[in-house]
């Protein structure tokens, strides 16, 4: 869950922790992007929640994958 993997970054004593993503292979269609970026975007926004309650605010980035999709990426 991206709670657990935010507690062990944590942990670990990480100097950076990622946000769990979906990576989602090349040449996909738009729709399967979008659903994959939703996905990351509520984990993310999970992981978040997750790090202020433990104390990792500072060190959590945010990964998003939507290929050549602009429009995603805004």
């Amino acid at each position: 869950s991206p709670e657990s993997v935010v507690k062990m970054q944590k942990d670990i004593g990480v100097d950076i922790g990622m946000c769990l993503d979906v990576c989602i292979e090349y040449g996909k269609s738009y729709e399967e992007y979008k659903y994959a970026n939703d996905l990351t975007i509520r984990w993310a926004i999970r992981s978040f929640e997750e790090a202020h309650k433990v104390g990792f605010y500072e060190k959590l980035f945010p990964i998003v994958q939507v290929g050549f999709y602009k429009e995603l990426r805004e």
